[in-house]
């Protein structure tokens, strides 16, 4: 089965349609999460409003609050349980508190229904991505194999799926490179750093230099190939040779200054 790359007009803007479509939808799927991540971990008293298309007004609480409170588990009960000097001690309380104190069964109901919750969002935003995608879509697939070339709309949804599927494979791969790197967190910022000429001027400042200059007298430039409508460098190799060796001191001056002092450094 083939996917269709869009070339013409019309594919392209189907593809792009289509591409809208899934994300505009996906979109809900993962307010509805992070909906339910802060109803699990809203504080006792605290009201958290619902996911995304949930317009009725309704507000939302904690929904193990009442199991947690029946647990009658104090803030000086989990100090004490802190100051303990061994595990064997922690054991022993924790032992005492489930059995001895009769929490057992109080526990235990509170353990069913967390599970129970998450396992009801998790299926729930699974059967929604897969509606997105339209994995159950029977006559879909039959017909995409019938012709063995996807469509625009259906390359779109063909490879979203595969990687919506096959996460867990790329996860374990990519994971420990990431990890604790900060590469790849939502909330970080994006910062433009480009390598130019004239923006790397720790070596040679081209404005500067040139500021009182004409525009045909006597200017500097680091660029011999900006000559002749910037083709001069197909006419002489010497050219190309300075252009490649500048290309390579600004690179690499720019690239050692990045992190250490951003982009904006003093040449001094």
């Amino acid at each position: 089965m083939r996917i269709k790359w869009p070339e013409t007009e019309g594919e392209q803007e189907a593809f792009r349609k289509e591409l809208r479509r899934v994300r505009r939808n996906i979109n809900r799927v993962y307010s509805s999460l992070r909906a339910a991540r802060s109803r699990f971990w809203a504080r006792r008293d605290e009201e958290v409003r619902p996911g995304e298309g949930k317009t009725d007004g309704t507000t939302y609480v904690n929904p193990f609050r009442d199991d947690v409170e029946k647990l009658n588990v104090t803030k000086e009960m989990l100090l004490g349980f802190l100051r303990l000097p061994t595990g064997k001690a922690q054991g022993e309380m924790i032992r005492s508190y489930l059995y001895d104190q009769g929490h057992g069964d109080a526990f235990e109901s509170l353990s069913d229904k967390v599970k129970e919750s998450f396992v009801r969002e998790i299926d729930d935003s699974r059967a929604s991505c897969r509606e997105v995608l339209k994995y159950h879509d029977e006559q879909e697939r039959f017909n995409q194999n019938a012709r063995g070339q996807l469509t625009a709309e259906e390359s779109v949804r063909y490879v979203l799926f595969f990687y919506y599927k096959f996460f867990e494979d790329f996860d374990q791969v990519s994971f420990p490179i990431f990890f604790s790197t900060g590469v790849g967190e939502e909330t970080d910022p994006i910062e433009v750093f480009r390598v130019s000429p004239e923006d790397a001027c720790l070596l040679v400042d081209e404005k500067e230099v040139n500021k009182d200059r004409a525009a045909n007298e006597d200017r500097i430039n680091k660029l011999a190939g900006t000559t002749l409508s910037h083709f001069g460098a197909f006419f002489d190799e010497r050219y190309r040779v300075n252009d490649i060796l500048w290309g390579r001191l600004d690179g690499a001056s720019w690239i050692a200054c990045a992190d250490r002092t951003g982009p904006h450094i003093s040449r001094d």
